[in-house]
C-alpha cells in the first residue's frame, strides 16, 4: 500500500491558435482524503499563491467507503471556491455521486451568470 504524503507542483505551458488570451489553470487530482496541515491550509495557500483563473478537479478527492466524513474535501472545496471557479469530474474512488456533486455545488455558486 503505497501512502503519498506531500505533493507536487508541475508547471507547463499550452500553445493554441484557439487561445485568444492566457489562461492560468490549476489541476488537483487524486487527494483521496489527504490533508496538507490542518484545514488543507498549506494546500490551498500554495494553490492561492498560483493566482489560478481556474481550477481543475481531476477526481477521487476523496476515498469510496473510507470512514464516512468527507468533512475536509467539502472545506477544501469551499475553501478552492473563493479562489476561482471550478469544475470537476467523477474518479473511480469517488462511486457516491451524491458527495462530489455536494462540493461542486459549493462552486457553481461562485461562477458568475452565463453571458
Amino acid at each position: 500500500c503505497y501512502t503519498r504524503t506531500h505533493y507536487t507542483a508541475e508547471f507547463y505551458q499550452i500553445h493554441s491558435r484557439k487561445l485568444t488570451q492566457s489562461c492560468r489553470v490549476v489541476f488537483l487530482t487524486d487527494l483521496h482524503r489527504r490533508e496538507y496541515g490542518q484545514d488543507n491550509c498549506e494546500l490551498v495557500q500554495d494553490i492561492r499563491s498560483l493566482a489560478p483563473e481556474l481550477i481543475l478537479l481531476g477526481g477521487d478527492l476523496v476515498t469510496y467507503g473510507e470512514g464516512s466524513s468527507y468533512d475536509n474535501m467539502l472545506s477544501l472545496c469551499s475553501q478552492l471556491s473563493q479562489i476561482a471557479p471550478g469544475c470537476g469530474v467523477l474518479g473511480n474512488h469517488m462511486r457516491t455521486s451524491c458527495i462530489f456533486w455536494t462540493a461542486i455545488r459549493l462552486w457553481w455558486k461562485s461562477l458568475p451568470p452565463p453571458g
